[in-house]
């Protein structure tokens, strides 16, 4: 009943007046305000409920007059196009879009509200992602600046591909152009292809065999451009995020880590990297993961048969598995448990269809997804299929609940402040994701039946394999109310569980005690189900009903 807040674009004096400015107005979100370099013109992007920015938003323009956006113009996107990680570089304005069906590079020189002014392809990446969901402000995936050679440009972008993810670089000049025919000849292919992201074109591939490729990391963020390259925080399966410096030379990149971080100095037998599987599902669709096994330099297996396996499912539903270093992760293959962490439908990093193939299907495609993952590794030997558990948090844990509660496949199930009840988050759920579940189930109250059968809570007494529940007690956005009535059925229902309520802890725990406890809780947990004892001093969790 409240109205909700109001978001603006303003402008701050930074002469101690405290004087606040509204620049830009009237859209229900805004985001990336970059003011040009020449300080003629402001970018933002822009959407509107019921959209969350990767359903769809707009690329805007304004030309500046002092505290005043004068004009402006809507230069891409829309409610169906998702516009990505918009910057101003040497005179020209850059953005990602999605409309092709996968991460397209586009460029805009000059006067953007000039007459005629029109943008142009830079790069059509045809089966590639630079684009990563914006659940923070101010992440960058490329970026530009002027080239060695004096007589064009440099580009770097970050891409994933297939589970993996890689870092390319193009230098622009008389043996590789970014710009002119090469783009005209990528729009012209693209249009007479019939399917969007599927169709070739000479000058696109000419461009991708141009682009030099870093690969030593896996994961790349916050690209910046600087002393002529690009700087990134980059990551990989057996190391923390550096700093990394990347230059054009020639046919290879030249890297250097800027900054590492101290501290783990972790043996390698302990983080082999992961593998990229690719599974069927239902629908006669594939679904994708990234499997761990078990590794520890100072411990052997021999004729032990198939590892126990942990199905992890990430939160969102928009986000992805990572490729960066998981401590979390390798704490549970350290121990002998593999892990697979799944990419279900809805995941970024597999084209715009992929990700849309979620919509209304929240709580049953992703679902059935981790359930095809888990079954797909016990068939083919590398999981025991009597000893196979499911984890996640948020949405993740909802994934876990559905799961348990549809399929009989999961010999545990932990989850840690999980979504019980979608009608209750529809109801309570803040402005940004005020209208998420549309997309993902269906408009709410209209289709509430949906929501009542989808909601785990209701469906409690179908979950017959032990559980461990926990939470944060200062939750905003799933409440502890939520897990206590999971727990009360639980034991209604006579079956074993473990619940830990963490004071001061909200939605992801942030506290040092708190996230230690939860792992603890969590491997002893296991330990009780699949009949192990923990090594090292774990203290142990109280299993009800065992």
């Amino acid at each position: 009943a409240d109205p909700e807040n109001v978001n603006e674009i303003v402008r701050v004096a930074l002469d101690g007046s405290g004087r606040v400015e509204v620049v830009v107005s009237g859209a229900d979100f805004y985001s990336d305000p970059r003011p040009s370099p020449c300080g003629r013109w402001l970018l933002w992007l822009q959407w509107n409920h019921p959209n969350m920015p990767w359903d769809g938003c707009e690329l805007h323009v304004g030309n500046l007059d002092g505290p005043v956006v004068a004009e402006s113009r809507c230069i891409a996107g829309g409610v169906d196009e998702w516009i990505f990680g918009p910057a101003w570089h040497d005179g020209a304005l850059s953005w990602v879009s999605d409309g092709a069906g996968w991460s397209t590079l586009w460029v805009l020189e000059g006067d953007p509200l000039a007459a005629g002014a029109s943008p142009r392809i830079w790069v059509d990446l045809r089966d590639g992602e630079v684009q990563t969901a914006p659940w923070v402000f101010g992440m960058s995936r490329h970026a530009a600046w002027p080239g060695a050679s004096g007589d064009g440009g440099a580009l770097a972008y970050a891409v994933a591909r297939r589970g993996g993810h890689e870092l390319r670089l193009i230098e622009e000049g008389s043996g590789a152009t970014l710009a002119g025919a090469a783009g005209a000849a990528a729009v012209e292919s693209h249009k007479g292809s019939g399917d969007a992201g599927s169709g070739t074109s000479t000058a696109t591939d000419a461009l991708d065999l141009t682009a030099v490729v870093y690969r030593r990391h896996t994961s790349f963020g916050a690209l910046r451009t600087w002393e002529g390259g690009v700087v990134s925080v980059a990551g990989s399966p057996s190391v923390e995020n550096d700093i990394l410096h990347v230059t054009v030379a020639g046919a290879t990149p030249e890297a250097r880590v800027v900054y590492s971080p101290p501290g783990l100095r972790l043996d390698g037998g302990f983080v082999p990297e992961p593998e990229p599987v690719t599974f069927p599902t239902t629908g006669g669709d594939v679904a994708h993961g990234l499997l761990y096994r078990p590794a520890n330099p100072h411990c052997t297996a021999a004729d032990a048969g198939p590892p126990p396996l942990l199905v992890m499912s990430h939160g969102g539903p928009t986000g992805a598995a990572r490729t960066s270093l998981h401590l979390g992760l390798r704490y549970w293959t350290s121990r002998g448990i593999a892990v697979v962490d799944v990419d279900y439908r809805g995941s970024t990093g597999y084209g715009r269809a992929y990700r849309r193939a979620l919509d209304g299907g929240w709580g049953v495609a992703d679902v059935a997804d981790c359930v095809a993952a888990a079954r797909h590794l016990a068939e083919r030997g590398d999981a025991d299929a009597d000893r196979l558990a499911i984890i996640g948090s948020s949405a993740g844990g909802y994934v876990v609940l559905q799961a348990l509660a549809d399929y009989d496949v999961f010999s545990a199930g932990l989850i840690r402040y999980g979504v019980t009840d979608l009608e209750a988050l529809a109801r309570d759920t803040h402005k940004f994701e005020k209208y998420y579940m549309d997309r993902l189930v269906g408009p709410y109250p209209q289709q509430r039946d949906l929501y009542m059968e989808r909601s785990p809570i209701h469906r409690v007494d179908r979950i017959a394999c032990p559980m461990l529940v926990l939470q944060g007690d200062s939750d905003p956005v799933v409440p502890p109310e939520q897990a206590e009535a999971l727990v009360a059925a639980l034991e209604s229902n006579g079956l074993p569980y473990g619940y830990l309520l963490f004071e001061g802890e909200q939605h992801g725990f942030r506290g040092a005690e708190a996230i230690v406890a939860a792992a603890a809780a969590e491997l002893s947990f296991l330990g009780q189900i699949f009949g192990f004892e923990p090594a090292g001093d774990i203290r142990p969790v109280s299993v009800h009903n065992l």
